[in-house]
């Protein structure tokens, strides 16, 4: 075996234990618990735990892997799109643009 391709191999073996790790953190759960009326803490169901900045570091894998999805035939993704263009609707800024001009301005 060449010194390259055990080089490939282990690199290979990286890629999928990164993937299988990025898969766990991004369905861990933990029970959700919520304060009833009386002060206690009741359990309402569970919540998903993974970190914005984990989130953005597996978007960020997949986009280097060129892994994508077409938005009209996934479901999830497609109601991830409609979610956001409410909460956009809903938003004081229209677009990222005005965003970043906002952002522009604090500096």
């Amino acid at each position: 075996m060449s010194k390259g391709k055990g080089t490939e191999d282990r690199l290979n073996e990286l890629h999928g234990k990164l993937t299988e790790a990025f898969i766990e953190v991004v369905e861990e759960t933990e029970d959700n618990y919520v304060r009833n009326e009386y002060g206690e803490y009741e359990k309402k169901g569970t919540r998903r735990v993974a970190s914005s900045t984990m989130l953005a570091a597996a978007a960020k894998f997949l986009k280097d892997n060129e892994i994508t999805t077409d938005v009209t035939v996934d479901e999830d993704m497609n109601h991830l799109k409609e979610v956001l263009s409410k909460k956009q609707k809903h938003s004081r800024l229209k677009n990222a643009g005005d965003a970043a001009n906002d952002l522009d301005l604090l500096q």
